[in-house]
């Protein structure tokens, strides 16, 4: 359930207030809007409510959606509008939150934040490739690239050999290589990073 994708006819189902299809576009959805709020406030938990508070706003306007690719538009542009009143009403504000919210706030930087949008729905999609890889892949990557273990605690704690860590290693970069290739994420996300660095 949770990696049933959120499509056409779970709108409908949304729009007419069904909860599995609101959970299902939640899960979808939450991960990369949250990521691309707390690039511009930079305070996870603010994001976190921000976030979650574009998805409430969201669910009293679900009757006037008509595609899904308007809910996206919806939540990225509430958070994004969201996240520049919160710095707009902090007093303090860091020099580099400043010019955040003067280059968001410009029409001429409208790309700005189109590349912020789709480099976090990008890396919603790595993330969603590396949760489809098999259960010890899964297993091995995670405690290696997130949690930072070493290929001998990785063993220690999955009790297999250092060497089956190291293959596990070799197996889930390949086909994650693979798959996101496939499907040009990698491409994208360079493009949408160079945009973003510019």
């Amino acid at each position: 359930m949770g990696n049933e994708p959120f499509n056409e006819g779970l709108l409908k189902e949304f729009r007419n207030g069904d909860e599995r299809a609101c959970r299902l576009l939640y899960t979808q959805f939450y991960r990369s809007v949250c990521y691309f709020v707390k690039n511009i406030v930079d305070n996870i938990d603010q994001a976190e409510d921000i976030t979650s508070e574009s998805f409430i706003k969201l669910w009293a306007y679900r009757e006037t959606m008509v595609s899904v690719s308007q809910v996206k538009s919806f939540l990225y542009t509430s958070s994004r509008n969201a996240a520049l009143n919160y710095l707009k009403a902090l007093r303090v504000r860091s020099r580099s939150q400043d010019d955040l919210v003067r280059t968001m706030e410009s029409s001429a930087e409208q790309d700005h934040f189109m590349a912020r949008m789709i480099k976090a729905q990008l890396l919603q999609h790595i993330y969603d490739e590396i949760e489809r890889l098999p259960p010890q892949l899964h297993a091995v990557f995670k405690l290696l690239y997130v949690e930072g273990l070493t290929t001998k605690e990785i063993a220690t704690q999955l009790d297999i050999r250092e060497q089956s860590v190291r293959n596990a290693k070799t197996k889930a970069l390949a086909i994650l290589r693979h798959t996101l290739t496939k499907s040009n994420v990698l491409i994208s996300l360079a493009i949408a990073i160079n945009i973003i660095i510019k």
